[in-house]
This record gives structure tokens, C-alpha cells and sequence, in this order.
């Protein structure tokens, strides 16, 4: 008995599955289900309050009992099921919700104001809460999209306290983080990325705005007072909206999300036409070579044709210089 209670202690822990979330899809669906298709903040509040006590319930992860409140603060390794991690994420949302409840009905005023920046500190905790789990219990696309939730809610934070460098800086990020998921995955996914990159470029677009015009108090202040290289990394950021896209970290987090689309797409890749002959495919490296081959030729087309546009604009510029005969 006693050598059976030494190997159970022997015993490797189990390896827990990464948990998937679409984090995204989630969010613009409770928001246009549930009152923000009208503007209707606070019912979008009341319905994030409802799910989480349903929530909690389910999964059994409740403050203690009815009679006695005890706190629980849920752990990666409490993360079993996809569920909990809905519990920061409607956290978040309600936060949020809150926050534009308050902005948008007591609009001017100093304390519903200060009400109303507290309840965004507390949404951008939430979210970044969040992307702490993920990133130890998430698979490699729940991780991205929480990173990406994380900085795009700590952007309407930044913005609402006229930060606009630390604004920018978090909207590049999820920016580029929402383009990159748009370029690996397919459609019904896919079209939730790409509305969202039209929504947040607007706003990117005001911050940069607002930045400019501001003078270089918000650049000393998104450089800490480190000096000019800390404004000229933000002079770097402002000129090149592709800066982020060149990250390694994001970059490795994005290959295994690319290779399982390729994976996809190779098994529904059978044959090739070669001189009006169907050719069959049994090899499945063979297949997933091809469609990287198709997708560095579409690439190259694309930047074939943003060439030809810029040399069309610089002749047209030449053209209209030149002095004309009667002149």
C-alpha cells in the first residue's frame, strides 16, 4: 500500500489541452444581441452581470456560500474549460459598458468623469487578466486574441485620459495582431478580423492626429523622460504603421495558426492540372508546398501592382512638371 502511494506520487502531472476561445466573435455578438446594435450601454451591462453569475454557477467557481462571501481569484490551473475564461472577459465588458453608460449620459460632468476613467482602469485590468491566462492555458490563436483585446481596451482607457502616444501604441499592437489573424484564417473568422481593423483605423487615425497637433507633452510622456531616442522611436512609430509586424514573438505565435490553415486547405487539395492532365496528390507535404508556392505568387502580384500604381503617380507627377511648348 504504501509502495502504490510512492508511485502515485512518482507520477508526472497531467498535461491539461490548451483551451480555444474565440474571443472576438464572443464579444461582437454579446454586443450586438444585447443593446449596443441601439447604443443601449447599460442593458449591455445588466446582460455581462447576468451571464457571469450563470457562469459561475455552471463551472461551480461561485464566492462562496449564500451565506458568507469569501473571494476566489481564478488561477491558470482552475482554467479547465473554455468558460473560465469568459469570467474575466464579461468582467472586462461590463467595465466597459459601464464606462460608456457613464460617458455618454452624464457627459461634461467632473465626478461622473473620474467615475467613468476608474471603470476603464478596471476594464484594461480585467482584459489584461485575461490575456495572462490565455497566454499559459490558450492555444496560440486564443493568446493572440487576447493580446489583441488586452491592448485595444487598454486603448479606450488611453484615450478617455488624452494619452494619446501609450494610445497609439497599443492600438498599433492590436492592429496589427487583428491583420495578421485576418491573413491566417478563413471565412466566417476571417471577416470578424478585417471588420474589426476597419473600426479601430478611425480611431487610429485620430490619435495619430491629436498626437501631432499635441505638441511633445505626450511624447515625453510615452518616453518615461529617457530623451530624444525614446521620441524617436515614437517618430518611427508614427511613419511605419507596419512596425509591429515584423515581431519574432508575434510572428512565432502566428506559424502554428498558419501551418494548421495550410494543413486545412492541403486536405482539400487533391489534384493540379498540368497540360490539361489532372494530376493527383497523395503526398501531403507536396500539397502544403503548393499552396505556400500560390501564396508567395499572390504576394508577389500584390506588390507587382502597388509598383505599377507608384510608377503610374511619379510619371503623371514628371508629366505635369515638365514646361509645355507654348510656355
Amino acid at each position: 500500500m504504501a509502495a502504490s502511494a510512492e508511485e502515485m506520487a512518482l507520477e508526472p502531472p497531467v498535461a491539461l489541452e490548451p483551451l480555444k476561445l474565440d474571443i472576438l466573435a464572443v464579444v461582437k455578438t454579446s454586443q450586438s444581441e444585447h443593446g449596443l446594435r441601439h447604443g443601449d450601454y447599460e442593458r449591455y451591462r445588466v446582460y455581462c452581470s447576468n451571464r457571469m453569475r450563470r457562469l459561475r454557477k455552471s463551472i461551480g467557481f461561485v464566492h462562496g456560500a449564500r451565506s458568507k462571501f469569501a473571494k476566489r481569484v481564478l488561477r491558470p490551473a482552475d482554467c479547465v474549460d473554455p468558460r473560465h475564461l469568459l469570467l474575466p472577459l464579461m468582467n472586462a465588458e461590463r467595465a466597459w459598458a459601464f464606462a460608456m453608460h457613464l460617458k455618454r449620459a452624464c457627459a461634461g460632468e467632473a465626478r461622473p468623469r473620474h467615475h467613468m476613467l476608474a471603470r476603464l482602469a478596471k476594464a484594461a485590468r480585467w482584459a489584461n487578466e485575461l490575456q495572462s491566462l490565455c497566454a499559459e492555458r490558450g492555444d496560440q490563436r486564443t493568446s493572440l486574441e487576447a493580446e489583441a483585446y488586452a491592448a485595444w481596451i487598454s486603448a479606450n482607457h488611453m484615450i478617455e485620459r488624452e494619452s494619446w502616444a501609450p494610445a497609439l501604441r497599443c492600438i498599433f499592437r492590436a492592429r496589427t495582431i487583428y491583420v495578421e489573424l485576418s491573413r491566417v484564417t478563413l471565412f466566417p473568422e476571417q471577416q470578424v478580423y478585417r471588420e474589426m481593423v476597419e473600426e479601430i483605423e478611425p480611431i487610429q487615425r485620430y490619435c495619430r492626429y491629436q498626437l501631432q497637433t499635441s505638441g511633445g507633452g505626450d511624447e515625453a510622456e510615452a518616453a518615461g523622460g529617457e530623451g530624444a531616442e525614446d521620441e524617436m522611436s515614437i517618430t518611427e512609430l508614427l511613419n511605419d504603421d507596419s512596425s509591429g509586424l515584423a515581431s519574432s514573438m508575434l510572428r512565432s505565435k502566428l506559424e502554428p495558426i498558419l501551418a494548421q490553415l495550410q494543413t486545412k486547405q492541403a486536405q482539400s487539395l487533391d489534384q493540379v492540372i498540368f497540360r490539361q492532365q489532372a494530376i493527383p496528390l497523395t503526398n501531403e507535404k507536396l500539397r502544403v508546398s503548393i499552396l505556400r508556392s500560390q501564396e508567395l505568387l499572390t504576394q508577389i502580384q500584390e506588390k507587382q501592382r502597388e509598383l505599377r500604381g507608384a510608377a503610374a503617380v511619379v510619371g503623371a507627377a514628371a508629366d505635369a512638371a515638365q514646361p509645355t511648348d507654348g510656355a
